[in-house]
């Protein structure tokens, strides 16, 4: 079975973007004034589409040694991340907050896409298996 997966070199480029996106928010968010002309509101949308696009590369992209393994644990994580994310939701529809909608958006498609790794190399690693596998 084929994957459509990105090349294992593409892995460090979106850690790359992930790390710098990260990096340039906290920056503009402790140094920068609010007042000042390169506008904070303006970094933050460009970092928030520099962190999602970062993960996503991480994500899709191959590992050193993929086989059906590798591909059962994308699937269990896919699938457990995707679950989370629903109770996580329901969850927080109860809890009102404060935010714009698109921040509550952004939040949960980041603890979705956090999730899927940690979950992923937690499979992969063979610390989250079931019993009967």
């Amino acid at each position: 079975m084929k994957s459509n997966t990105l090349p294992h070199s593409a892995k460090k480029i979106g850690l790359i973007i992930f790390l710098t996106a990260i990096t340039i928010q906290l920056t503009a968010y402790f140094l920068l004034p609010e007042d000042s002309a390169f506008n904070t509101i303006q970094i933050t949308r460009v970092c928030k589409v520099a962190f999602f696009v970062g993960l996503l590369i991480f994500i899709r992209s191959a590992e050193k040694k993929e086989d059906e393994y590798v591909q059962y644990c994308r699937y269990r994580a896919y699938q457990f991340a995707f679950i989370a994310t629903i109770i996580y939701g329901i969850f927080r529809t109860y809890k009102q907050v404060n935010n714009s909608f698109f921040t509550t958006i952004d939040m949960i498609i980041a603890y979705q896409l956090l999730l899927y790794i940690v979950f992923f190399h937690l499979y992969k690693a063979g610390i989250a298996n079931d019993e009967n596998s």
